[in-house]
């Protein structure tokens, strides 16, 4: 097998300097193949080497070529090395060192770098060894570069732009899978930390409809869609200013199913999953099949008497209930049961039991819900009315305000101006949005007047050096003049000195003879 002495990297149209040892091992390294073994023997005897000689564990890789000078986990990060990161962490190498200027760790350089390698059949990337390079530096994802990037950023941030996003799908799945399964703590950090600018990935994300699979993935993953970027805006926001249709429509539509989550709370018809919810941290696990059984031995006259949004309303003995009835409100607020103003009548009506479900010996029901006694038909057209009325208010003082309000008659004036204000903020989203698009196309404008100064400046600096090397011309042609006029000053002064010498009558007895000679 031939040696390589190249980087993916290295311009092939010009001459290769001779690289660093360390980087010609490192790019030698096999981790499969015959070969395998010699390569990697070789590139630890090479690192031993320069271990010995003084070079240090995350220094930078000496190499002639300037801009390849970064640590040597770095280069094993962007060549696919996945064995060779093992094995360098392994040694005491730091899998979390930033190069000094750009703040890089060896996950930024690696998404940058994404588009220049070829580690897969038909040069795609494996998404298992994507899997095993975020496993070995897990300690990067919350570390930021000199631009306030962490890799999640600087990957969402190459995938807008469009550069094969394929890539970097991949990698931003590989991080939110890897995040999700082995430090869930972390999920939310590291999926709603901001840039400089305040952006989060969903911001980014959303500003090009090539990114709407990985957008839909982080929202799945639970990204906060609701932060605000320092322009005020939501990631939904920037989607419409971007004219990213597909992107809105999903956050839209995110927005949406959480809004009614919020409002509806238990009142969509599944049952054990809102009980599980309100009273989570209060159940035993061993105890969860109970609700089921508790459900099962309902009587199918109370069933038939609910209401499909009562559903989580349940018949129970009363002098079965604990004693503590506490937890057993508040995990009824929490699923939006019953309100707190509701009248004096409707609470009497409703019994609360604690947050353990559990079938007794004698059949009764405790269930971690509101429980229901029999009604007559007022009471229950109350007690439904009240249900209502705290789905579409949030727990507290709301509903007494509604009260008081439409007891005052300034209920229908309050709606008018709700609706009024409603209508102007419209009116200024649109307006903000039109000016947003106007300032998007003066930067556009901006950044063509900077692409041709730039241009002007390449001329200008191609004129410079045309001039300096005519200047250089020149002044090689004045020393050689200036030598040449000194051999001829030396030269007259030699024809001054003859003439002194030389007396000067003889030239006037020649010029004498010359005369009188006969011709």
């Amino acid at each position: 097998m031939a040696k390589i002495s190249c980087t993916p990297f290295c311009d092939s149209k010009k001459p290769c300097p001779k690289h660093h040892e360390l980087l010609v091992s490192l790019l030698n390294y096999a981790e499969r193949g015959p070969n395998c073994d010699y390569s990697q023997q070789n590139f630890e005897k090479v690192l031993s080497a320069n271990l010995k000689n003084g070079w240090r564990k995350d220094d930078v890789v000496p190499d002639p070529v300037k801009e390849f000078q970064f640590p040597l986990i770095h280069w094993a990060t962007v060549l696919g090395k996945a064995k060779a990161i093992e094995l360098l962490i392994q040694k005491g190498f730091n899998p979390a060192i930033q190069a000094e200027e750009t703040k890089e760790t060896a996950l930024h350089r690696f998404v940058l770098c994404l588009n220049h390698l070829a580690l897969g059949p038909a040069h795609k990337i494996s998404p298992r060894k994507i899997n095993i390079i975020i496993s070995c530096l897990e300690s990067c994802l919350t570390l930021r570069d000199s631009d306030g990037d962490t890799p999640l950023l600087v990957a969402a941030k190459t995938l807008v732009a469009g550069r094969k996003p394929i890539y970097f799908e991949e990698c931003i799945e590989a991080i939110v899978g890897h995040i999700t399964k082995n430090s869930p703590t972390k999920l939310a950090e590291i999926l709603n930390i901001q840039d400089l600018d305040g952006n989060t990935a969903l911001h980014i994300l959303a500003r090009n409809d090539i990114s709407f699979v990985t957008l839909r993935t982080l929202l799945q993953a639970g990204a906060d869609a609701s932060i605000v970027n320092f322009n005020y805006e939501t990631p939904y926001q920037v989607a419409l200013a971007c004219g990213s249709t597909r992107n809105a429509k999903l956050l839209d539509s995110h927005r949406e199913k959480k809004s009614h989550y919020s409002a509806t709370g238990s009142f969509d018809g599944s049952v054990e999953e809102h009980i599980s919810e309100g009273a989570q941290e209060d159940t035993p696990e061993s105890l969860k099949d109970n609700q089921e059984t508790c459900s099962e031995e309902l009587p199918s006259e109370a069933r038939s008497e609910c209401p499909d949004d009562e559903r989580l309303i349940q018949p129970v003995r009363p002098e079965q209930a604990p004693a503590s009835s506490t937890t057993g409100i508040n995990n009824a607020l929490r699923t939006g049961g019953v309100s707190p103003t509701s009248s004096a009548t409707g609470v009497d009506n409703l019994t609360h039991v604690g947050s353990v479900p559990t079938c007794t010996s004698s059949g009764g029901l405790i269930c971690t819900c509101i429980v229901k006694k029999e009604y007559d038909s007022p009471q229950k057209d109350k007690l439904h009315q009240n249900c209502m009325l705290s789905a579409q208010t949030s727990p507290g003082s709301d509903g007494v305000i509604l009260e008081f309000l439409r007891g005052a008659g300034l209920l229908d004036n309050v709606k008018e101006l709700a609706m009024q204000t409603k209508s102007k903020d419209e009116q200024d989203l649109h307006r903000k949005l039109q000016e947003i698009q106007a300032t998007q196309g003066d930067m556009e404008e901006a950044q063509r007047e900077i692409e041709k100064k730039k241009t002007e400046i390449e001329k200008i600096k191609a004129e410079l050096e045309e001039l300096q090397q005519k200047t250089v011309t020149l002044n090689r042609k004045r020393k050689s003049l200036s030598s040449e006029c000194s051999q001829l000053q030396k030269k007259l002064h030699y024809c001054d000195s003859v003439l002194q010498v030389v007396p000067p009558g003889n030239n006037n007895a020649s010029n004498t003879e010359s005369a009188n000679s006969p011709h």
